[in-house]
């Protein structure tokens, strides 16, 4: 329902490595995805605000004299891996829209546009990722109430995919480059589009630490029609003249940063914003984050006070093969070892992690993981299952299993 409000907006941002979104707000293409067994919940409201559009010769104009639109979204992400390879998300969305029109502001809230995706890992460098958008509302009711929208209106199916290059192997300083790119068909007479992204990533490998991310995504329209063609369904009042619901035919470039502090594996706290660059029948947006965002392991939860090694460990009697845990990713629950193919070590094979005393030596196992990549000198294992709450760090002792 429609209705004259004071303008004074403070935004709280809870950022998750977001899903896709539509070409109306310009949110990125983003991996999402965690490891089997792990969940991460990131509640998140967010707010962004616009005077100007680019135009189809990719110029700036005014919406109109003493005009602007923001939006306040609250939102929910949750991911779960499924298995090794598959993670499943949902993305719920509720927002607030408010037109400001010369010393007068009009707004309008509801259910936004809802998320179901998937993501495929095929090795550990590329994903696939394919999710559909779903509109809990509707534009023809607002437009007849003459109301403003609270989104295009449009349902979304994308597919696309992800390389991430790891670039530095320093233990506090893990460095990687991610880049996307998909396909998305969208309905109520929008066109097809690309959207992609790139980002240069800094993750903390285990216990807290800063997080740091720049870079940029876009969306690229093929189609032969003019970018400056709009919807002539939405008139003045249900945008204001802005082309963040009015234009069918985006295309755009954004520049985006993210600052944040993992103050321990589950918990981190975030700092984003987005600006766009240049573009063509598009928006002109300038968006602030502040987040917050949990992750956890469904597989150390519910032991109560049975130890699990001890259900674990039946049925293997002895160890065949003795290594040292070189690096850790407690984050992506990874570990690498100093023994890899020359030394027997395959891809599969079971191993214990174990903690050691101040001689080096082996005192109890504390968690068993899976060999998942193998090079000649060295192995990764993915951790599967911890059979006690600590830190596995370098120089712990790693034994193959012999059933």
């Amino acid at each position: 329902m429609a209705k004259r409000v004071p303008i004074g907006i403070l935004s709280l941002y809870i950022y998750a490595a977001c899903s896709q979104a539509t070409a109306s707000d310009q949110r990125p293409f983003e991996l999402t995805r965690e490891e089997s067994g792990s969940w991460r919940l990131a509640p998140e409201i967010r707010y962004l605000t616009t005077r100007t559009n680019f135009n189809g010769s990719r110029e700036t104009e005014s919406m109109s004299s003493g005009d602007s639109l923001s939006r306040i979204y609250a939102e929910a992400l949750a991911v779960y891996g499924l298995t090794p390879a598959l993670s499943g998300y949902v993305r719920m969305s509720w927002l607030t829209t408010i037109l400001q029109q010369n010393d007068l502001s009009t707004s309008a809230y509801g259910l936004g546009d809802q998320f179901l995706g998937l993501n495929l890992k095929l090795s550990p460098i590329l994903s696939l990722q394919t999710d559909v958008k779903v509109p809990a509302y509707s534009n023809t009711s607002a437009r007849t109430n003459d109301q403003s929208y609270l989104g295009a209106g449009s349902f979304d199916v994308t597919f696309g995919g992800f390389i991430k290059l790891p670039l530095s192997e320093a233990k506090e300083s893990p460095w990687s480059m991610t880049g996307g790119v998909a396909y998305r068909v969208r309905s109520a007479g929008y066109s097809a589009s690309v959207p992609w992204s790139l980002y240069l990533d800094h993750q903390p490998v285990k216990g807290s630490g800063w997080i740091f991310q720049v870079g940029g995504y876009g969306s690229y329209i093929f189609a032969a029609e003019e970018l400056t063609e709009t919807d002539s369904n939405a008139d003045y009042s249900n945008a204001n003249g802005s082309y963040i619901v009015d234009s069918l035919r985006p295309t755009y470039f954004n520049a985006r940063a993210l600052v944040g502090y993992q103050a321990s594996p589950s918990l981190a706290v975030l700092v984003s914003g987005y600006k766009t660059i240049t573009g063509a029948s598009t928006v002109d947006l300038f968006a602030g984050s502040l987040g917050l965002q949990w992750r956890w392991n469904s597989s150390r939860a519910g032991t109560g006070n049975k130890p699990v090694y001890e259900k674990a460990n039946r049925g293997f009697v002895n160890y065949s093969l003795e290594a040292k845990v070189k690096r850790v990713n407690d984050r992506l629950n990874l570990v690498k070892i100093d023994k890899g193919k020359q030394d027997g070590v395959a891809v599969g094979q079971i191993f214990d992690i174990f903690i050691i005393n101040k001689d080096g030596q082996p005192i109890e196992a504390i968690a068993r993981a899976e060999c998942t990549a193998i090079q000649i000198t060295e192995a990764a294992l993915t951790i599967k299952e911890y059979f006690k709450e600590t830190w596995i760090d370098e120089g712990f002792i790693v034994k193959r299993l012999v059933e």
